[in-house]
């Protein structure tokens, strides 16, 4: 990872609460740290008022809601949650990696209150929507991303 993302990190992390290692591991698991990245996920179904966004943005409603059901950069946050997080820009800005990194910290502070500052549930929330938990397992539906973030947070692995 680029010494001026971990610096990022670093510096805005605390600005909301969450440990700057915690940031770290999902920017390590979304992005392996890399600015550019991004993924359209089809079937993503919260959308934010996309023919509102695009009238006002100049663009089509087609390209509001593919932008609003594709993850960005760092921290991979989808253009739905930036929305609903209040990004009122054109969803492509959020490569830049200080809005980038605000919007994730906005996120995983907001999961941090839902969840009492359980961090397991936080990271499977962040990557699944909520905590869900298999009945049949007793483990996250998402247990292997979990445990990913947690190889990096808990494991102190860089």
């Amino acid at each position: 990872m680029d010494s001026a993302i971990r610096e990022l990190i670093n510096v805005e992390a605390p600005k909301y609460g969450v440990d700057p290692q915690f940031l770290y591991s999902i920017v390590m698991v979304e992005s392996s740290g890399r600015v550019w990245v991004s993924k359209v996920e089809f079937h993503y179904p919260y959308l934010v008022t996309p023919e509102i966004y695009a009238r006002k943005l100049g663009i089509s409603k087609s390209t509001e809601v593919i932008n609003q059901r594709t993850s960005y950069g760092l921290v991979q946050i989808m253009g739905g949650v930036a929305r609903e997080q209040g990004w009122e820009s054109h969803l492509p800005r959020i490569y830049l990696p200080k809005v980038n990194v605000t919007l994730g910290l906005r996120l995983i502070k907001k999961l941090m209150k839902k969840y009492d500052g359980n961090m397991d549930k936080v990271a499977a929330a962040y990557n699944w929507g909520h905590a869900a938990i298999n009945r049949e397992t007793g483990k996250y539906m998402n247990q292997e991303y979990v445990d990913k973030i947690n190889k990096y947070y808990k494991g102190g692995a860089q």
